[in-house]
């Protein structure tokens, strides 16, 4: 049988991750969101094992990667990634590291894509 310590990290990860979904439905999309994001900041920060910080910022570079999802929502994606990884004081050096790398490599290729449509579309104005 189960721990009552692991019963209580499954329940955490259970309730993060319905809230990680709601999160990335109602809040993500919302333009002008102030606030509502700190919640979710909030509860992966107040579990004493990295599992939940992982798990959100796991889920914001999913989002930022995703081709199936709107530009707009893959970089208010990036934009949250940013924005926890500069403000979660407890966040392990690792996934820290990886994610940063990340958002770094994901700007160099929008602006190469950026760059290129720019290009493509001063080519065939003339």
């Amino acid at each position: 049988a189960p721990s009552a310590a692991a019963a209580a990290a499954a329940s955490r990860l259970s309730l993060f991750r319905a809230l990680l979904d709601i999160f990335e439905s109602a809040v993500l999309p919302t333009h002008g969101c102030h606030f509502v994001q700190f919640l979710v900041f909030f509860a992966a920060c107040r579990d004493p094992s990295p599992t939940l910080q992982d798990a959100f910022v796991g889920r914001l570079v999913e989002l930022t990667r995703s081709s199936e999802r709107a530009a707009v929502t893959r970089v208010m994606a990036a934009a949250y990634t940013g924005s926890f990884l500069a403000r979660s004081a407890t966040l392990a050096e690792t996934t820290f590291r990886s994610a940063l790398c990340y958002l770094m490599q994901w700007c160099h290729d929008y602006l190469d894509d950026y760059e290129a449509a720019e290009a493509e579309a001063a080519g065939g104005a003339e």
